[in-house]
């Protein structure tokens, strides 16, 4: 079938959906809302950070192509992290799925019973294997973890610049993210001696 017809019947889909409904992103465990349905793009919310990114029908397009061109499905290893949330948001379609235990991204032949996924959370409802906390350094932690086993950093010499880069950026990132914590750790600390103090 025609990407055009896919994208019509995840529009529909994503109607259906509760509102408020969170998504789980794969391999980044990265939580969203859809936030806003449009005829070319649909604005999703990130719940930690609260900002909205449009995804864009082209890249849709883009990846529906990658996983039907795809033996088996299409490997989300090979996507960038930044790209995560189309996988979540295009498995809603009644015939595309993320197979986790192969971490592949794939078209079936009958459809879904329901509009969410197992990697999907209603409102206030709880991941059944885990409940992952809400803070920044976390998340950060796991885009490093998912891009260290893409690579080998035992081998630096022999990666790419760019592949160099990325790392980089994600080191400073969590050393930024944790060094936020401390600080609130040290705050909280600080915060409970002055209240013990005020005891005696």
């Amino acid at each position: 079938m025609s990407f055009h017809a896919r994208w019509h019947e995840l529009l529909e889909r994503l109607h259906e959906l509760p509102e408020k409904t969170r998504l789980r992103t794969p391999r980044t465990d990265v939580l969203l809302t859809i936030n806003d349905i449009q005829e070319h793009r649909i604005i999703v919310r990130y719940e930690r950070r609260g900002e909205t990114e449009p995804l864009e029908k082209a890249q849709f397009e883009t990846l529906y192509r990658r996983l039907t061109n795809s033996d088996g499905g299409y490997e989300l290893r090979r996507l960038p992290p930044e790209a995560a949330p189309y996988p979540a948001v295009l498995s809603l379609h009644p015939r595309i799925n993320i197979a986790t235990d192969r971490s592949v991204i794939i078209e079936t032949d009958s459809p879904s019973p329901s509009p969410l996924r197992e990697d999907s959370l209603g409102p206030g409802s709880r991941s059944s294997s885990r409940t992952d906390p809400d803070i920044a350094v976390y998340a950060d932690a796991l885009v490093l973890v998912d891009t260290l086993e893409r690579y080998d950093p035992d081998s630096l010499a022999n990666l790419e610049t760019e592949v160099l880069v990325d790392l980089d950026t994600l080191l400073s990132d969590v050393q930024h993210r944790a060094d936020e914590l401390r600080h609130q750790i040290g705050d909280a600390l600080a915060d409970r001696d002055r209240h013990s103090d005020r005891q005696f």
